[in-house]
């Protein structure tokens, strides 16, 4: 199947998958999100298919979201945490699926790009890689913690308690529902649209915990 973001080539049982927008660092749009929940959807039936290699064209693994692309639809909990579950969904794919995933990373590999990334069984990464978790930079929660003191108050209080509630998780999909839940709760605060904006006007943020 021909998808509008992704390239794909096959050579025999191996799947050659290129993340397809490098004028965008190969950010997560909805239609490259589309295009990846179908292809890991219908993956997880192909026999054909023996090993799948993910890549990004141009200077980039996967800039992570596509913070850019305008949503029109009204900014709420409910569609919020829909869109979440869609970036999340397509990690929950990846792993079910019983071919090894193998990620080739070059340059940034950041947000949603790093955990698809982490998704992937093996990564083979090349000097000009750079994986950074991203989200509690702009005022979201994480699964990391990086230059404290630049991130959100609520974001890095929600890092910690997750990062503790995980080493006790049931399963990889209790910790993404945990992760999913506080990502929705982050992005109701004006700390993250002040995140936002600080990102797109290449500026340090200035975030007040509200």
């Amino acid at each position: 199947m021909a998808y509008a973001t992704l390239s794909i080539r096959k050579e025999g049982p191996v799947d050659w998958v290129t993340f397809n927008r490098p004028d965008s660092l190969n950010a997560l749009n909805r239609q490259m999100v589309d295009d990846l929940l179908d292809y890991f959807g219908q993956l997880y039936w192909d026999k054909s298919v023996r090993i799948v290699l993910l890549k990004g064209a141009g200077r980039a693994y996967c800039a992570g979201l596509d913070l850019k692309e305008r949503d029109n639809s009204p900014r709420s909990p409910s569609n919020g945490l829909t869109s979440q579950r869609r970036i999340s969904e397509i990690v929950m794919r990846m792993r079910r699926c019983p071919q090894p995933i193998v990620s080739l990373v070059h340059g940034p590999a950041c947000g949603g790009g790093f955990a698809l990334a982490l998704a992937s069984d093996i990564r083979i990464a090349g000097t000009s890689a750079r994986m950074n978790a991203a989200f509690i930079r702009i005022g979201l929660s994480a699964c990391d913690i990086d230059e404290m003191l630049t991130t959100s108050p609520l974001g890095l209080r929600l890092t910690k308690e997750c990062l503790n509630m995980s080493v006790d998780a049931g399963s990889l999909e209790a910790a993404v529902a945990m992760e999913d839940r506080n990502q929705i709760l982050c992005s109701q605060t004006a700390d993250f649209s002040e995140g936002i904006s600080a990102f797109l006007a290449k500026r340090q943020p200035h975030y007040q915990d509200r």
